[in-house]
């Protein structure tokens, strides 16, 4: 039991970098609080910085013709995406050794969506 706990921590923990992990682990799991909730947080955190992703490329397109700003622009967004992945793995690491965390607007936009939690 203690090996197949492990794993799922593992699983969730994957889930903060690989969110499609997290998905599928919010729609199957049903009984281990821990991973759900990691699931849904991963999930939430990953849409998350694929709207804040989307947002910084289509303001992008919009500044790549004004000479110098656009390139400014792509440095700002690769930064901020990198930031993101190093965020993730971070929340993977905590996950792993088994913390409870909250990630700031995240959290909360989570609780107020998913009431199972």
């Amino acid at each position: 039991m203690a090996k197949e706990n492990n794993d799922k921590k593992i699983l969730a923990a994957i889930g903060y970098p690989i969110w499609i992990i997290a998905v599928v682990l919010a729609i199957i799991e049903k009984d281990d609080k821990y991973v759900k909730y990691h699931a849904y947080q991963a999930t939430f955190f990953g849409l998350g910085a694929l709207a804040v992703y989307i947002a910084m490329w289509i303001v992008g397109m919009v500044l790549i013709f004004i000479p110098f700003l656009g390139y400014i622009w792509w440095m700002l967004t690769s930064l901020l995406m990198l930031a993101l992945f190093v965020l993730s793995i971070i929340y993977a690491i905590k996950t792993a050794k088994g913390e409870m965390f909250e990630i700031p607007f995240i959290t909360k936009v989570m609780k107020n969506f998913v009431k199972s939690i």
